[in-house]
């Protein structure tokens, strides 16, 4: 499929009366089901990427208390979260999760404890326990059924006002969620991170930078969208079905920095085919500033810190114009 097609039909999706609705209806038509054991397979090694480099930087899943932003249809990372012993709240901006994605997700979760075990050293006899804890206490409403196991879903809920106390949380985390929302947003979220987490506590975010419509076309590259003005991208990916705010790398990092976290590690990956492209690619006037690779990295990992009560005039929260680059001495 050419990638317009598709930008196309879910710009027209996002117009029409119960728009959202009619997409997840085309997704499950187009293979949703069929890409379900993908998506939590994909989903489980991220959570063990998020578990191991909490335990690098000195956090602890067990006896946690986690925000996750975004939580989707598969409700991957909260189950995880709860066999990694952790109370979660999880936020989404409206109501996605069916009994019967939670029920399939349980079910396939068994195939996992080895990985699980391997990669974050946790007897598979406890999460088996905890799993079992989580499919006994199955109701018909999702809310109750996760409450039970002392994960809370928050849908419709604001990842950015979740109305939880200050210092009150050891992490707040995303898996390909921040690229999805405007700039203001990512922005209000980093700030509520920032205040409902205790001094020296973790957020960790994989992050998606680069088109998602070009998956569709291998003609296209993965910074396709670079091309367009800020109005024609506006109609083609930015409404209510599809939605990417193009951010660059080195403006998220910015961010993260601008409201006081310490950036301990980033693991980015840059395409190739991307580099190659951009000295012939017409670019928006935005980002003719921006260093190539930045522009050519798909996709990145960070991880940061509020600093501890010691440090904490050290990272101070400040809103200065937004730095394109960020110089690698400053990444720990």
């Amino acid at each position: 499929m050419k990638w317009w097609v598709k930008s196309a039909v879910q710009a027209a999706l996002s117009q029409m009366p119960y728009g959202e609705a009619l997409n997840h209806r085309l997704q499950i038509w187009n293979g949703f089901y069929e890409r379900f054991h993908w998506s939590v397979e994909n989903n489980v090694r991220h959570l063990c990427n998020l578990a191991s480099s909490i335990q690098k930087f000195g956090g602890r899943i067990e006896g946690c208390i986690a925000i996750e932003v975004g939580t989707g249809w598969t409700p991957t990372l909260p189950v995880g979260m709860h066999l990694l012993g952790a109370e979660i709240h999880t936020y989404d901006h409206m109501r996605h999760l069916r009994p019967a994605n939670l029920a399939k997700v349980i079910e396939l979760y068994p195939e996992f404890l080895p990985q699980i075990e391997e990669a974050l050293g946790i007897k598979q006899a406890i999460l088996q326990e905890r799993l079992a804890s989580l499919r006994k206490a199955g109701q018909e409403s999702v809310p109750d059924w996760l409450r039970e196991v002392g994960i809370h879903y928050h849908a419709p809920g604001d990842a950015a006002d979740t109305g939880l106390p200050e210092e009150s949380v050891d992490l707040y985390f995303s898996i390909a969620v921040l690229e999805h929302v405007s700039k203001a947003s990512a922005e209000r979220m980093i700030l509520e991170a920032r205040r409902i987490l205790k001094p020296g506590g973790l957020s960790y975010h994989h992050i998606g930078l680069h088109d998602h419509l070009a998956e569709t076309d291998s003609a296209a590259t993965k910074i396709n969208f670079l091309r367009f003005n800020d109005f024609t991208w506006k109609i083609l990916g930015q409404n209510r079905i599809q939605y990417h705010n193009r951010l660059r790398q080195s403006e998220f990092l910015s961010m993260f920095q601008e409201a006081g976290f310490e950036i301990l590690s980033r693991e980015s990956e840059v395409d190739e085919a991307s580099l190659k492209a951009l000295p012939t690619m017409a670019l928006n006037k935005r980002y003719l500033t921006f260093d190539a690779e930045d522009l050519a990295t798909y996709e990145f990992t960070v991880c940061v810190r509020k600093p501890d009560r010691s440090r904490l005039e050290q990272f101070p929260v400040r809103r200065p114009e937004i730095s394109r680059k960020v110089r690698e001495n400053n990444i720990g």
